[in-house]
């Protein structure tokens, strides 16, 4: 029987309590997966085309694994590992599988992130969960332009948390119980166990990007607390010539709501109110 337990083991329905990112109908035969070793996912991640490694709570330990990607394993590589580090967790060495990383607190601002990636990149059903409501999400670049990802990025800020495109030389873990937590790390959809590596959906190294300048719009203006769709307008009027106008009058040169992103738009608006003082084609009676 499929169970739908939180990865604390409670009876929740974990899938319905993520929203519409992940619903129960998208869950494959088989359910979400909830499985803690090494030794228990290893050799099957390994044949749908993965390149793991046993790693200590989220720490590598296995010598120059940034490079296992280009170099890939062996099974015989694999069963050492698990007859030697059976019960560790399972990294995955991330290089053609690129991870974005949404190390966000607040609930709502991480789904909001999530729609935000998948409205750029594509809806991706690659979804592991950690700490909720954290989250990582996988995407498949081609093995060509992958390198040009080493330096991966990072935007956000303490305040707001962070996403992060983490790229070559990189890992993130896949299977296993969380250090801080003492959760399983909990995939409701897709996984590396049920479905192989070509069942990612693709992007590209263009659009991995771009997607780092709009996230870091979004989260900037979160940190602004730019969510109100009213911004307050200034209620005394100024003269320029004969006719009289606002003296937010420069919010009138701003574009339209439906030509831009809410976040961005209502952001523009509030600094226009902002500096409007400073024109020197404005005067005061």
């Amino acid at each position: 029987m499929t169970s739908n337990k939180t990865p604390d083991g409670s009876t929740g329905d974990y899938i319905a309590a993520v929203g519409h990112l992940i619903t129960q109908a998208e869950v494959p035969p088989g359910g979400a997966h909830q499985t803690e070793t090494f030794r228990d996912v290893a050799m099957r991640v390994r044949e749908h085309g993965f390149v793991i490694m046993p790693v200590q709570g989220k720490a590598a330990f296995v010598k120059n694994f940034s490079i296992l990607w280009l170099q890939g394993q062996s099974t015989s590589t694999i069963s050492k590992w698990v007859a030697s580090h059976g019960d560790c967790n399972t990294g995955l060495c991330l290089g053609e599988v690129v991870a974005i990383d949404i190390d966000i607190d607040d609930p709502n601002l991480a789904d909001d992130m999530h729609s935000y990636v998948e409205s750029q990149l594509g809806e991706s059903p690659f979804v592991r969960f950690g700490r909720q409501p954290r989250r990582v999400i996988l995407y498949r670049v081609s093995r060509l332009y992958a390198e040009n990802l080493l330096k991966g990025w990072s935007v956000g800020s303490t305040q707001t948390g962070k996403v992060e495109l983490l790229g070559p030389g990189k890992q993130v873990v896949i299977f296993g119980t969380h250090p801080n937590t003492g959760t399983l790390y909990f995939w409701p959809n897709r996984s590396p166990l049920n479905a192989k590596i070509d069942e990612l959906p693709w992007t590209t190294v263009e659009e991995l990007d771009k997607l780092k300048g709009k996230l870091n719009m979004q989260l900037s203006a979160a940190q602004e607390g730019v969510k109100s769709p009213t911004p307050s307008r200034p209620s005394a009027q100024v003269t320029g010539g004969d006719t009289p106008v606002h003296a937010d009058w420069s919010l009138d040169y701003l574009p339209e709501e439906g030509e831009r992103g809410l976040f961005l738009y209502w952001y523009a608006r509030e600094k226009a109110a902002e500096y409007q003082t400073e024109c020197p084609c404005v005067s005061r009676r």
